[in-house]
């Protein structure tokens, strides 16, 4: 069957958006089981309503998918529902991690057809294959094991315009250079965090360290890339698999700049990784903290060992990496001295930069499960917050200013951001960055 996979355009944040590795899977497992599929990114500026309907058009389209997290559904729903308006005959499936923890919301807005809960490269082809057959089936899918990463081919990039995705921008961190690509090495993390989402499920799984490089030497060599994005939940899940990436990378010699804008586990690290991943080619590093308080890494499910992530700070900042890190607050029970620890950690870390979030207790999440209905807030884009008396939106986002302010007053952090103004993207991204962190924003962090 013909199928476009297709990313709606996000209205909330002027970012630019990182490759759709998602589809790019996907696209791959079903296209090997004899199905057309085609990518239809509406993040990138020419990709316009327009386009979309005429492709759907020219090429016959059948089946439309749909991907979304929950700070991007209003944006599906929209789209679905303008596809459907406009080509009356397709079928909308949806997936990915909001479908996943809450599939009811797809199909009770009118939106989906089919929704696709977990890891969807199996299922989607089995879904199809029932259409195509004139079976419809179960409405809402649920993935019953996740697949074989082994047994999955390559990402679909070569779907995908490079060049666009070149000349946009690209999201996170400044790159060393503007050819940039992201890839995903492995899924799944074995940690329960309550406020995490789970698609990928509570099991570690890996793609083997030579798949990894293949990957990195094709896109390097046959693609042009020269700035690599590893986008995993945990990519030194296995400290041995981390260092061989490194040392592959190495000795082959391949030619890129590598950055881990997703935050690696502090007390799953040592100094050989740090330095086996500045001899490989990597530059920034960020490090996933939340919180400063010991029994509150107890509560949450994450049990970081708070010590050893600083030390691997402070290793990270002697080898010459940048280093950031993620912070949270405003959890079940937390008091403003507690987010004050917080934030006074990360002022006193050896970082480069902080990024400070407001938890959100999203559906599917186990932190979503333990609360009552009257435990939950909204901010004024519908963004869901932690009810606390105490810690109200208005005191959270004056602490976060407040430490955004103390943090990049400082002469280091500020020196690093100057000697990166050395192009329009990266002034314009330096400009909504600021706008982000010390505007009074309505929004709440991502957890």
């Amino acid at each position: 069957m013909r199928i476009a996979l297709i990313r709606p355009r996000v209205t909330r944040s002027g970012n630019a958006q990182g490759m759709p590795l998602g589809y790019l899977s996907l696209a791959a497992s079903i296209r090997e089981r004899g199905h057309q599929p085609v990518i239809l990114d509406m993040t990138l500026p020419h990709v316009t309503a327009a386009v979309v309907d005429h492709t759907m058009r020219a090429q016959h389209i059948q089946i439309a998918g749909i991907g979304c997290m929950t700070c991007e559904f209003q944006d599906a729903v929209r789209e679905a529902l303008r596809l459907r308006g406009q080509h009356p005959q397709l079928r909308i499936i949806f997936g990915g991690a909001h479908p996943t923890a809450d599939p009811q919301s797809c199909m009770q807005c009118g939106a989906a057809d089919f929704v696709i809960r977990g890891e969807g490269e199996e299922a989607l082809s089995a879904l199809l294959d029932d259409l195509e057959a004139g079976r419809t089936g179960d409405r809402i899918r649920a993935v019953q094991a996740p697949p074989d990463l082994l047994r999955l081919p390559r990402p679909a990039y070569d779907l995908l315009d490079f060049d666009a995705y070149f000349n946009r921008g690209t999201p996170w961190h400044f790159p060393k250079s503007q050819r940039t690509a992201q890839i995903s090495t492995s899924r799944g993390c074995p940690y329960h965090c309550v406020y995490c989402h789970e698609i990928h499920g509570k099991a570690y799984r890996a793609f083997p360290a030579s798949t990894v490089v293949d990957l990195i030497e094709w896109l390097v060599n046959s693609r042009g890339v020269e700035d690599l994005a590893i986008v995993d939940d945990l990519f030194n899940g296995e400290l041995d698999r981390a260092k061989r990436i490194c040392r592959l990378i190495t000795e082959r010699r391949i030619r890129a700049h590598l950055q881990f804008p997703y935050g690696l586990r502090g007390d799953r690290c040592d100094r050989e990784l740090l330095q086996l991943l500045r001899e490989a080619g990597a530059y920034y590093v960020t490090f996933a903290v939340e919180t400063a308080n010991a029994a509150r890494q107890r509560s949450i499910g994450k049990n970081l060992n708070l010590d050893k992530t600083r030390s691997m700070m402070l290793d990270a900042q002697d080898l010459e990496l940048e280093t950031g890190a993620f912070f949270m607050i405003g959890f079940p029970g937390e008091t403003r001295e507690e987010v004050e620890t917080t934030l006074n950690w990360a002022l006193d870390a050896p970082l480069d930069a902080i990024f400070i979030s407001l938890v959100s207790p999203f559906e599917g999440t186990a932190l979503r499960r333990a609360l009552g209905e009257g435990d939950v807030d909204t901010t004024d884009s519908g963004f869901p917050l932690v009810r606390n008396s105490e810690l109200t939106q208005k005191v959270m986002r004056r602490l976060r200013l407040a430490a955004y302010l103390r943090f990049y007053g400082n002469p280091r952090p500020m020196i690093r951001l100057a000697g990166k103004m050395t192009s329009r993207a990266n002034v314009s991204k330096l400009a909504s960055a600021l706008v982000q962190r010390l505007a009074p924003s309505r929004t709440a962090g991502l957890n």
